[in-house]
């Protein structure tokens, strides 16, 4: 029985049975038999579960695409299965040498492909089942709905210290690292010895209550601001009377908590002494990052924490605004920035057309305007020029008023200029730790100066390294463009580009906005196109990665992305140490995840850690966003496969579930 075993194994392996390769299964059976007994391992049919020679086949299929020993490993020490798999494939390369060079080949690679099935042997029987129940849960409708009023009810009827218990054993287990730093270090250095990165986020936050929203009047709810001081915020209740530009960027006081149909955490404004709080987690988090030295380090940072959402508003409406008084606008499509191609102008043409559709700009004003988009006086200037100036020109009030643009406060700038100051002090200490910042992505309405504040921090932080990432949302029917923009702009300041792709977080909410404010919708029409684009966007990325020392973020749990960039790499002949990295959430794509790591390619979980009854939005949003994903394909996969196993493991059996 022995014997079949280590046959099975080399089967399971792909190879070929030779002569050879028997003798040494011979030798390597003697060893292997000996290590296990010395770990008081017992291999023989009863301890292990093995009825018959049928059962052991089975599982050779069962785990042909695991790329680990079969399960009979299940039931050794993680030492010895280690030890025992390296020593099938040791055995294997030195009796045919070119096996490796065939599948390493950047002209013949061999094509990477993800098992459901990739590192559930590794799990134990109580945290395949916790998954499985988990996913049966997140699939009740009537339970995602009603998740904020089951926990109020829950906690009315058990109290607050047996519902906390309850989540700690279940949802925070499987979605949150733990409670404290010192509750995830452990979890932290597990997942270094398996070459898998930890991405820390206090995910604590306040989950105001409407009720609340009158008792609580410097809280900064939603779009812009409270009561107190909205008058310096565009606010109109008829949206006929605003140009259809400036209409994304006007306060609506009937859309004003952002945490409604958000899959992101949501922060509000609460005073800059809290900004300054903020900015310490944000601290701590940089430096616990820093201690995982067998992995690059990554941080995540929330602009929305670190100033208050009223200046991002107001100062997104004029960035916008300004980039479409460009000209040429309609001539920048996608169409034109596929490969980064930017038609050029000429710089006296598109001043003249500015005087011409603006008479108000000043002689002076122009001349300003031509020494910034046209610097080394070619006679030519594009969009690149253009967005370039736009960065400046925002906090310009007289030319921003004579562009017909409502100019910001001066305290709205005070407000953008603090938080660039937290935001490039946690930049500052990230570049001093070798640690990645990455800012994350927010609603588009708050987008375009969050993308000012990341340009400028990568501008002052990434001359020869990416400290700083951008995040693209590729359900954004504008990414790849952007994405485009940005690349170039890198390019031509010198400057390494880092981005994170991601599909995106707040998509009910900008649909529903869209459509409640009589706006175009500034999501994909459907989620192919969304993965159409993300794949774009991974492509346009490994080439930047491979031809000028940018890093990418692969930040996803779809297996067919995660497929497409890894075959791209190894047709490029990119190796998995070369710049990119690719992340998913603790607790979800742990498969993707497994099957990336067991391939050495640079793997992430994101791990958000904080009290239970501080994580409690957080763990709803989880619930929310598997529920999105429970008619899929992958899910009902995942599912079937956990019943499987949780089946064979309570059975030891191969009888298959109906």
């Amino acid at each position: 029985m022995s014997m079949y075993l280590h046959i099975s194994m080399l089967r399971c392996f792909g190879t070929s049975m030779k002569s050879t390769h028997l003798n040494q299964i011979r030798s390597l059976h003697g060893s292997v038999t000996k290590s296990c007994v010395q770990r008081s391992i017992h291999l023989s049919p009863g301890s292990i579960g093995i009825s018959s020679k049928k059962r052991l086949y089975k599982n050779e299929i069962l785990l042909a695409q695991r790329r680990i020993a079969p399960g009979w490993l299940y039931y050794t020490t993680a030492s010895a299965r280690k030890e025992q798999a390296a020593a099938v494939v040791n055995a294997v390369e030195v009796d045919n040498p070119t096996n490796t060079a065939e599948h390493s080949s950047p002209e013949d690679p061999a094509k990477f492909s993800i098992a459901i099935t990739e590192g559930v042997l590794e799990k134990s029987s109580y945290v395949l089942l916790r998954s499985f129940v988990l996913l049966q849960v997140c699939g009740l409708p009537v339970i995602v709905r009603n998740a904020r009023k089951l926990l109020n009810f829950s906690k009315k009827s058990l109290g607050p210290e047996i519902t906390n218990f309850l989540l700690t054993k279940s949802f925070a287990a499987q979605f949150t690292g733990g409670e404290t730093l010192e509750d995830v270090a452990p979890l932290i250095e597990k997942m270094n010895r398996k070459g898998i990165g930890a991405i820390l986020d206090y995910v604590a936050e306040a989950d105001i209550e409407q009720d609340d929203i009158e008792s609580k009047p410097n809280v900064v709810k939603g779009d812009a601001v409270s009561s107190m001081d909205v008058s310096s915020v565009l606010e109109t209740t008829n949206i006929d009377d605003v140009a259809k530009e400036e209409v994304p960027f006007m306060l609506n006081r009937t859309m004003l908590d952002r945490r409604e149909g958000a899959l992101a955490k949501t922060y509000f404004y609460e005073g800059e002494d809290v900004c300054d709080a903020n900015m310490e987690v944000c601290k701590t988090a940089i430096r616990a990052a820093s201690t995982q030295t067998s992995v690059t380090p990554f941080a995540a940072v929330k602009v929305t924490a670190l100033l208050r959402p009223q200046a991002l508003l107001s100062a997104s409406r004029v960035v916008h605004l300004l980039r479409h008084s460009y000209p040429r606008f309609g001539a920048v499509d996608l169409d034109t920035l596929r490969h980064q191609r930017f038609t050029k102008s000429n710089t006296r043409d598109i001043l003249d057309e500015i005087k011409k559709k603006y008479p108000d700009v000043s002689p002076e004003q122009l001349d300003h305007m031509a020494r910034t988009i046209d610097p080394d006086n070619t006679g030519d200037t594009d969009y690149i020029d253009w967005t370039v100036f736009c960065s400046q020109a925002w906090r310009d009030q007289a030319l921003t008023a004579a562009l017909e643009c409502e100019p910001v406060t001066d305290d709205e700038m005070r407000q953008v200029d603090q938080g660039m100051e937290r935001a490039s002090t946690l930049a500052a200490l990230a570049q001093e730790h070798g640690v990645r910042m990455m800012v994350d992505a927010e609603q588009t309405y708050f987008q375009r100066t969050i993308d000012l504040i990341v340009m400028q921090l990568q501008l002052d932080f990434n001359a020869s390294t990416p400290v700083v990432y951008n995040t693209m949302q590729c359900y954004l029917s504008d990414a790849r463009q952007r994405l485009h923009i940005d690349l170039e702009t890198h390019k031509r300041m010198g400057v390494k580009s880092g981005y994170k792709l991601v599909r995106g977080a707040y998509i009910t909410q900008e649909k529903d906005r869209a459509e409640h404010m009589n706006y175009p919708d500034p999501i994909n029409p459907s989620y192919e196109a969304t993965s159409t684009q993300y794949n774009n966007c991974v492509r346009d990325m490994l080439a930047a990665v491979d031809s000028d020392g940018a890093e990418v973020m692969v930040a996803t749990h779809n297996a067919q992305s995660v497929e497409l960039a890894v075959n791209k790499m190894r047709q490029m002949g990119m190796a998995p140490s070369s710049g990119v990295f690719f992340g998913q959430l603790l607790g979800m794509a742990d498969h993707v995840t497994a099957a990336l790591s067991s391939n050495d390619y640079q793997t992430y979980k994101y791990m958000p850690y904080g009290p239970v009854d501080e994580t409690i939005a957080y763990l709803i949003r989880r619930v929310e966003e598997n529920s999105t994903m429970m008619g899929g394909d992958p899910v009902r996969a995942e599912k079937h496969m956990l019943r499987q196993e949780l089946y064979r493991r309570l059975t030891d059996t191969d009888l298959v579930m109906p």
